[in-house]
């Protein structure tokens, strides 16, 4: 059982696994994103456990850039150094794979991610400034899906931590659904067939409520990870933890003293008083 007065990877029971020797040793990570730094200390090398030893296995396995591929003009994925310009991609890589090396000794151990020895194969789909092609996540994900063979990573879990949003004013203006129809989500559905891999996809920064979930979360063949604020759900009755789409908060949650809860995105709070998504596993 998970112990739910620890944070992060306590919360769904990692460490129990990791006890039980299942680390993600050997597992290739897909994650079509803003990049990777391969030179961070977390992401630069396989010493889970074995930090400041010198390893020549590298975590990052395979690279390619992608933000190339254009809708009209097409293009392809470029091998290259894994790098990031934005950051969120190292972020998200660093929560499935982080080796937990810290900034000095004593801080080795502190932040590991859900499975410390997996590598990595990156897909740079996204810019610096956050944007992100269709185009270009439609081919990351080719790459990061096709076995080694056929010229791909051959990554057996593929992390994407991006999506459309809900577009919904109704009864005010007008609405539109995500369906499992849309083109990223069809070849989301076609890859997890051909491939046998499973992608995890993030249900995007709104929610619960009805057609809250964006493409290509949608993706029948697909994970659909969505996320929780356990941090105050933990000392606070149900009711005052309830909040409505995109984050506002609830009446009886503001009377407790919360002020709003940050989106639901990998960088966390966007303000000391807003409660950020303690679980967030996409």
């Amino acid at each position: 059982v998970a112990d739910q007065a620890k944070r992060g990877t306590h919360d769904v029971g990692a460490d129990t696994l990791w006890a039980d020797g299942i680390t993600g040793k050997n597992v290739l990570v897909g994650v079509a994103d803003s990049g990777i730094d391969s030179l961070h200390p977390d992401l630069d090398d396989q010493d889970w456990l074995r930090w400041g030893a010198v390893t020549s296995e590298p975590k990052v396995q395979a690279f390619v850039d992608c933000t190339a591929v254009l809708p009209t003009a097409g293009g392809s994925c470029t091998p290259a150094k894994g790098y990031d310009d934005n950051g969120h991609g190292s972020h998200v890589s660093g929560i499935a794979t982080g080796s937990a090396k810290g900034g000095t000794p004593l801080q080795n151990g502190r932040l590991p991610g859900m499975a410390p020895e997996a590598s990595l194969a990156g897909a740079k789909v996204c810019l610096a400034a956050g944007s992100c092609l269709n185009s270009s996540v439609m081919a990351g994900l080719q790459y990061l899906a096709t076995e080694k063979a056929n010229g791909g990573a051959g990554a057996e879990v593929i992390n994407v931590s991006l999506g459309s949003g809900r577009f919904y004013f109704g009864p005010l203006c007008c609405a539109e659904q995500v369906t499992n129809n849309d083109p990223e989500a069809q070849l989301v559905n076609a890859l997890a067939s051909a491939n046998n891999v499973l992608f995890t996809i993030s249900a995007g920064n709104s929610g619960p409520v009805l057609q809250s979930l964006g493409s290509p979360s949608v993706a029948s063949q697909s994970l659909s990870v969505a996320a929780s604020i356990a941090d105050f759900d933990l000392d606070h009755p149900t009711a005052e933890t309830e909040h409505g789409v995109y984050g506002d908060i609830r009446p009886e949650a503001a009377a407790a003293g919360a002020s709003g809860i940050a989106q639901f995105s990998s960088r966390g709070p966007s303000g000391a008083t807003r409660w950020a998504a303690s679980l967030n596993v996409r």
